[in-house]
């Protein structure tokens, strides 16, 4: 008996095939689909944030908006009590070290990662709901823990200046990964 016939002699089975590979297509796609317009993975809705008391990497709620509460609590900034947690961009070149949570910046490096810049959405607020992320600061990581570094508006020169000395290609010519939890 060929294929063929087998087909012809068993309509509600093809018909059952061709829907279950149908099936299995359709979640394939939207599972890549959203992998791909994902910066975090499904499994993982969490963050890397640098707590800038301790100077140690914690594993924070990546929906939360930094300044976040982190293990060391508050640190004290010109007077005024803030949270101590700030988002931390951590990449490398070729595979991510795992758990780099309660590391410092010297251990990362250590794993095989960089500590790119460090975000928080301090300051005023400005704008109507565009787009636009009014607020949001970019700094580097302090040489000295415990100590707050400078922040800077993420359109000023300065935060320009810093996002583009830390946009380098790896050694091999590769762009380097994102790190997550």
């Amino acid at each position: 008996m060929s294929l063929r016939n087998s087909i012809n002699q068993n309509p509600v089975l093809t018909t059952v095939v061709a829907i279950a590979v149908f099936v299995f297509a359709l979640g394939f796609g939207y599972r890549q689909l959203r992998r791909m317009f994902s910066l975090y993975s499904p499994q993982s809705m969490a963050a890397y944030y640098y707590d800038l008391a301790s100077g140690r990497l914690f594993v924070g709620d990546v929906s939360k908006r930094a300044p976040i509460e982190a293990p060391s609590g508050p640190i004290d900034v010109q007077g005024v009590e803030q949270p101590a947690g700030v988002l931390a961009h951590i990449v490398a070149c070729g595979k991510c070290p795992r758990n780099l949570d309660g590391k410092t910046a010297k251990e990362v490096a250590e794993a095989g990662a960089t500590i790119l810049y460090l975000q928080d959405y301090g300051g005023t607020t400005t704008g109507s709901g565009d787009f636009h992320i009014a607020g949001m600061r970019v700094g580097r990581v302090p040489n000295v823990p415990g100590q707050v570094p400078k922040f800077f508006d993420h359109q000023s020169p300065r935060a320009q200046r810093l996002l583009i000395d830390v946009d380098r290609d790896c050694p091999d010519g590769q762009r380097p990964v994102t790190c997550k939890p």
